[in-house]
């Protein structure tokens, strides 16, 4: 699958000014906004300001802490526009300037998750490694707000969602601009559908401002009121309208295809990752995010590759060893009894009955046969030394 970076930098010749767009999902996995590119673009522009516009629902912390310590570490001077949402590691990225948010957009912040497959020792790695990413992420939210540690913890618990004025007030953002265009405001209230623990009344808060953000009409409907609205009359007279509603038509049904594709894609990694064993940590990483693997698919190749590690071991154990020998016991010097004859249960057991060192060393006859047996057969090799 080709991949398509969505970020973009708007930097005219001459211009002090650049502006980096970051629409879409944190992280290269997603094949939306890979952080490689971003932070050699950034480091290649030579600005005095940056203006860094957010759109995104989260995606790698790993990427966008990557992205942030580039706009931290520039030169030049950080404005973030949060245009409508900037969830998750998106909040993160934020933080590396000075924040506008329009009053109709949100923030929200929670803790890092993961997922890990094995036994109690693993998972309490895993959960070691999610408390250290979280400590990490406090530390960025605590130096831009000032907030104590332990409320910053306390507000990332509860997957908090933040207004522009609650984000003023609790320091993450610094100031509440104008509203922000419908179209983008659009997307606030579609992405916000994507989360289970939204609050009901900022779902309701969305929709009033929505409503805020759509052009005066005529309430009382006077011009037409009498009149019969067909398409025809609405393409004579309104074909503006028409053209909108044609767009919007559009915009509904790609943001719903992108939707149910970007749900599905979540289930087939979820699945994937369920396949994991250890030792193939490389392997599932691969299959979860070529963009085709099955769950089933995941679980056939992983045993197709612990088989193939067996044959590898066994076959390593195989060249450590030299030919099976049909002697290790020296001929007695006193009764003269050999034992490297035939492997058959009268011959082994004279050589037991008259051999007292064999009796020493093998204590019965059913140990020295079994070992007559196994040294006859190739099952007993003697190592290298």
């Amino acid at each position: 699958m080709k991949k398509i970076n969505n970020y973009k930098i708007n930097n005219q010749a001459g211009n002090d000014t650049a502006e980096l767009l970051l629409y879409g999902i944190i992280g290269d996995y997603w094949d939306e906004m890979d952080a490689k590119d971003i932070v050699e673009d950034l480091r290649a522009l030579e600005v005095k300001n940056i203006i860094v516009r957010i759109y995104s629902d989260g995606g790698s912390v790993f990427a966008g802490l990557a992205i942030y310590n580039a706009l931290k570490n520039h030169a030049a001077n950080i404005t973030v526009i949060i245009d409508s949402l900037a969830a998750s590691i998106a909040s993160v990225i934020a933080m590396a300037g000075r924040v506008e948010m329009p009053e109709n957009a949100f923030m929200m912040i929670h803790n890092p998750s993961g997922g890990a497959w094995g036994e109690a020792s693993v998972m309490k790695k895993m959960a070691e490694i999610l408390d250290k990413i979280k400590s990490s992420l406090v530390g960025v939210y605590k130096e831009k707000t000032g907030l104590v540690e332990e409320k910053i913890a306390a507000l990332m618990d509860d997957e908090t969602w933040l207004t522009a004025k609650e984000a003023v007030t609790l320091g993450f953002a610094d100031q509440v601009t104008g509203l922000s265009d419908a179209q983008n405001f659009q997307k606030i209230v579609n992405q916000l559908s994507n989360y289970k623990n939204v609050p009901a009344s900022l779902k309701e808060l969305a929709r009033n401002k929505q409503q805020q953000t759509d052009p005066p009409g005529d309430p009382a409907g006077t011009k037409e009121k009498n009149m019969e609205i067909t398409l025809k009359l609405i393409k004579e007279k309104h074909p503006d309208i028409v053209k909108v509603l044609m767009a919007e038509g559009a915009t509904a049904a790609k943001d719903e295809h992108v939707n149910a594709g970007a749900e599905a894609e979540r289930e087939r990694i979820q699945a994937v990752a369920g396949c994991a064993m250890p030792g193939h940590e490389t392997l599932i990483d691969k299959l979860m995010y070529d963009g085709t693997t099955s769950g089933g698919d995941a679980a056939l190749a992983i045993v197709a590759a612990e088989k193939q590690v067996r044959i590898v071991n066994l076959q390593n154990l195989n060249a450590d060893g030299v030919d099976p020998v049909a002697q290790v016991l020296p001929i007695d010097p006193i009764k003269k009894v050999k034992t490297d004859g035939p492997a058959t249960e009268d011959v082994c057991k004279a050589e037991f009955e008259a051999d007292a060192a064999i009796q020493d060393e093998f204590g019965s006859f059913d140990a020295y046969f079994a070992y007559r047996k196994g040294m006859a057969d190739g099952r007993v090799r003697v190592l290298k030394k």
